[in-house]
């Protein structure tokens, strides 16, 4: 069943360049697939996850077992339990690339770096959901730095990618984008007082992060409002929770005074 759905789509290209409409000598990437098409692969697949769900109780536990379960093997159930991982992989990236077509592809992926640009003109959607992660986890995060360009709240789109793609856009991307759009408003605000609130407030989603910050992109953010010792502070708690017995300044200490137990020794 799985296959019949996904094959006309498997090898596809994801997208095209050509010259843009608007700007002749300007260049832009478009969607190969169209909104219509990737929503009916959503709708197929989506049949199929709750079939697979509701009959052989796969991505389920604790439920008990119905007879259609009891006459599978040990690697009928591996192989169904294979399949339902690659079908939620499949569904994440197509309601991904709806969201893009949606929002204005074009315009999304003009943010990207030239390198991922000509690397996603020849990628295929098999690529994408089988070994894509990086590349769908940048899209989605440029998905949402248009709304941030905009000056749109994130809120909605947020809560959409972590609903549809919970495995591409995880927690850690939506904290870091809301504290993104924070401190750009925070740039407008007049009122010191009510400028140092929004970048605290920005400085504690951060800081809810943990070790899967994107520390150079945090530093960054804070660094273009000139705010020094957020910088400082968000790189000490990340340190602190890489190594919460403070194993590498211990070492550091050490090594140092072996070495200069050394010198005193030559």
């Amino acid at each position: 069943y799985f296959s019949p759905i996904i094959r006309p789509i498997w090898n596809v290209k994801v997208a095209v360049s050509r010259l843009s409409s608007e700007h002749p000598k300007k260049e832009e990437l478009i969607s190969n697939v169209g909104v219509a098409e990737i929503q009916h692969h959503i709708m197929k697949l989506n049949a199929l996850g709750q079939f697979l769900s509701l009959n052989l109780n796969v991505g389920e536990t604790g439920r008990k077992e119905n007879s259609l379960a009891n006459e599978l093997g040990y690697e009928e159930r591996n192989f169904i339990s294979g399949l339902f991982i690659l079908l939620k992989q499949s569904l994440e990236v197509f309601n991904l690339w709806k969201l893009l077509c949606i929002h204005q592809f074009p315009l999304i992926t003009e943010s990207l770096p030239q390198e991922k640009r000509q690397q996603l003109c020849s990628a295929t959607f098999k690529d994408l959901i089988v070994y894509g992660p990086e590349m769908t986890s940048l899209l989605a995060s440029s998905l949402v730095r248009r709304f941030i360009e905009d000056n749109s709240s994130t809120d909605v789109i947020n809560r959409r990618l972590q609903e549809l793609c919970p495995s591409i856009y995880k927690n850690e991307n939506a904290l870091h984008a809301k504290a993104h759009e924070i401190v750009l408003r925070a740039k407008s605000i007049k009122n010191e007082n009510d400028r140092k609130l929004s970048l605290e407030t920005a400085l504690d989603l951060c800081k809810k992060i943990g070790t899967r910050i994107n520390l150079p992109a945090v530093c960054e953010l804070f660094t273009s409002v000139h705010w020094y010792e957020a910088v400082v502070e968000i790189c000490l708690l990340t340190a602190h929770n890489y190594d919460p017995q403070n194993i590498a300044l211990h070492f550091h200490k050490n090594r140092e005074q072996f070495c200069n137990d050394k010198k005193k020794k030559m």
